[in-house]
């Protein structure tokens, strides 16, 4: 493992400690670096057009930010009861959670499916992002919810600001700034629901979440923890509708079992005058039974681990109040296992028995940036120049039926050190009071690279990015955007390098996928306390990323496809009564079609939404939230609904209770066996009917 490392780790650091010497000479700033973290602090008005700052790098109104951007505060996710963020996700128009073969949980924006791995939207903590290495897949379920002070989710591409990745999305949380040393301890309880309302038998499901945070003058220290368990179930007990898998990708009907998750998120931070360093540290596990079927695989009670954990270091010179200056270096291991089952394509090679598939990768991360900032008057220039390298060391990965090394299928194992450059320059300029424009363009230099002398090298690969945006304020209540954007993700290791069992290959030349988004998006407010927010894109995509039949006959393998077209329109509102109600809807409608066949993509719900309130009572000690989410038709089936209701009493400063209840109406799927037969899509399964009791101690 560490020989292969010794090749390159020298002389590179060498290289890149020089690098930073000389850059350290330069001037530049982070005009962002001051987050705005006073949420709690806003009137009612105020929270309806809130400041964000994920848009365009600089603080402005949501009206105003060149992007379709939701903010989800602490106070919402505490009403809404969610226990992780693709809870909190699922109140969002145009956003659907499925779960895959593995039992990961993949998230899709306006009809951008992942495929296999949730890399098609980017995961930032405090503006680091956070995926998992080999597959830069992002997994939300690492976050505790209870780092959370905010989350701004931008729907549509970013990758101008953010680079790869910021592809169908951007899921941007921020965490609250201790202000003083404080900390709390939740813990709840539940138990399942049969479809006939009754307690079932099964074991309580258990979650704790406990935080601690501390300031001092020049700095901050706050921990997080949350772990979970989830009792079994059972084919009868899960409510699920029909899911859906990228075109061309093979269907899966899945159920997850027993799951158990532990993660914990820990950030410092010391100011040095000028400088500032951050320690960002994270880790995760989580084990699960799958239960379901796949063409080529057949999967029954399959026991799945991921065990991730991750470091960054970043120091940051402020130079002046224009210019900054920034370099990190990060630290990621990720170790999977997952029983596969038994693949029929590998009869014919003799291999009959049930697989098991290990990967175990090694990720060290360097980089180097500097941002500029101009402001003259009416007219504001960003620049920025940034050049990561990231180290695979011994990405392994395993494919032993029963355990044991097959014959003819030798252990995958390789390292890959990939290279990005990239170039970003963006100018807004305000003619009028009225009226802003914004352009920008991002240039990524991507350069691949197995660790095998014996190999020849894949060729660097440039892919630019433009961006451009009108925000006009039309009268005093009514602001019209309109946005055009361009976005990618470079193929991950696992695309390229993958030669598993001679069922899975990858392909060094793949190119990167791209996707072309144009929006028109209305913000309207009628009454100071009611905003409306309509919005209509078209999103073309170039190059995807997909499965296609191998030469050989027996195995896949990673191609480029044509890509696909969607297409939809998304109304949220939200109203604000006094102290007393807070009523919120976010409904999305769209489709999506292959672009070489131009046939309509059925696994694509029409419809999608959430309609919610919540109802403050006793001075707003007690708070009732009801909220409906509504996935509509695909294919042949006809969707469903949804009904969550939280109870939540807070008398004391040091004390609250807590009761949620899930999927109180659902549709209840007993007989997978028509899904197996009439969808090549996937089952989206949601949590059981479960009622659960949660009690929080503060001090």
């Amino acid at each position: 493992m560490y020989q292969r490392f010794n090749h390159f780790s020298t002389r590179t650091l060498f290289v890149l400690f020089g690098l930073l010497a000389s850059i350290a000479a330069a001037q530049a700033d982070d005009a962002t670096d001051d987050a705005f973290s006073d949420f709690g602090e806003l009137d009612l008005a105020a929270l309806l057009d809130a400041p964000v700052e994920s848009a365009s790098g600089q603080r402005e109104l949501i009206s105003e930010a060149p992007a379709v951007i939701e903010v989800i505060t602490a106070d919402q996710i505490r009403a809404w009861g969610s226990s992780d963020l693709y809870e909190v996700l699922s109140h969002i128009a145009g956003i659907e959670n499925i779960e895959d073969h593995w039992g990961r949980t993949l998230t899709n924006i306006r009809g951008s499916h992942a495929a296999l791995f949730n890399n098609k939207i980017l995961l930032l903590v405090d503006r680091y992002p956070v995926y998992e290495v080999g597959n830069m897949s992002s997994m939300l379920e690492e976050i505790p919810v209870s780092a959370i002070d905010r989350v701004e989710v931008i729907r549509g591409p970013a990758g101008v600001l953010y680079g790869t990745n910021a592809y169908a999305g951007v899921v941007h949380v921020i965490t609250e700034d201790p202000k003083e040393t404080s900390g709390s301890l939740s813990i709840g309880g539940g138990r399942m629901l049969s479809p006939e309302g009754a307690l079932d038998d099964d074991p309580w499901d258990l979650e704790f979440r406990t935080r601690a945070a501390h300031t001092w003058d020049s700095g901050t220290l706050r921990l997080d923890v949350q772990g979970r368990k989830l009792p079994e179930w059972t084919a009868e007990a899960v409510d699920a509708v029909i899911g859906s898998t990228a075109p061309g990708q093979h269907a899966d009907d899945a159920f997850l079992r027993d799951e158990r998750r532990l993660s914990g998120l820990g950030r410092v931070t010391q100011h040095f005058g000028d400088h500032s360093l951050r320690l960002l540290g994270g880790y995760f596990i989580q084990k699960k039974y799958k239960w379901g079927f796949l063409p080529w695989v057949e999967i029954e009670s399959r026991p799945s681990e991921m065990q991730d954990w991750y470091a960054d270091a970043r120091w940051q010179w402020t130079a002046s109040p224009q210019s900054v200056v920034r370099a990190s270096i990060g630290y990621q291991h990720n170790d999977q296992y997952n029983e596969a089952g038994t693949i029929p394509a590998l009869a014919s090679l003799g291999l009959t028995e049930e697989a098991v598939v290990t990967v175990d990768t090694n990720r060290l991360s360097l980089s180097l940036g500097a941002d500029h900032t101009l402001a003259d008057g009416d007219l504001t220039l960003q620049e920025g120049l940034d050049l990561a390298i990231h180290f695979f060391e011994d990405y392994a990965m395993t494919f032993r039926p029963s355990g044991q090394l097959a014959p003819g299928v030798p252990q995958l194992n390789f390292g890959a050190n990939n290279y990005d450059l990239n170039a970003f320059v963006q100018a807004g300029w305000k003619p009028v009071e009225r009226l802003s424009l914004l352009i920008g363009v991002r240039g990524n230099l991507f350069v691949p690279g197995q660790i095998d002398r014996n190999l020849p090298k894949p060729d660097p690969r440039f892919t630019p990015n433009p961006r451009a945006s009108i925000v006009a304020r039309l009268h005093d209540t009514l602001t019209a955007k309109l946005l055009y954007g361009r976005a990618f993700r470079v193929p991950s290791v696992f695309n390229m390098f993958v030669a598993a069992a001679g069922a899975i290959f990858g392909d060094p030349n793949l190119k990167a996928e791209t996707v072309d988004t144009a929006e028109l998006a209305f913000d309207y407010k009628p009454l100071e306390h009611l905003s409306l927010r309509l919005n209509g894109y078209v999103n073309v995509s170039n190059n995807d990323i997909v499965f296609a039949p191998h030469p050989n006959g027996i195995g896949v393998k990673y191609v480029n496809a044509e890509g696909t077209i969607a297409r939809g329109v998304e109304l949220t509102t939200r109203y604000l009564f006094r102290d007393l109600l807070d009523a919120n809807a976010s409904v999305g409608f769209q489709e999506a079609s292959e672009r070489d066949t131009g046939n309509y993509i059925s696994n694509v719900p029409r419809l999608m939404g959430s309609i919610g309130a919540t109802l403050r009572l006793l001075d707003g000690d007690l708070k009732l939230t009801p909220t409906t989410r509504i996935i509509g038709a695909r294919g042949d089936f006809s969707g469903t609904a949804l009904l969550d209701a939280t109870l939540y009493y807070d008398p004391l400063d040091w004390f609250g209770i807590g009761l949620v209840a899930r999927n109180l109406i659902d549709t209840v799927v007993k007989d997978v066996e028509p899904i197996r037969k009439e969808t090549r899509g996937g089952v989206r399964q949601n949590q059981p009917r479960t009622l659960t009791l949660w009690l929080t101690a503060r001090f």
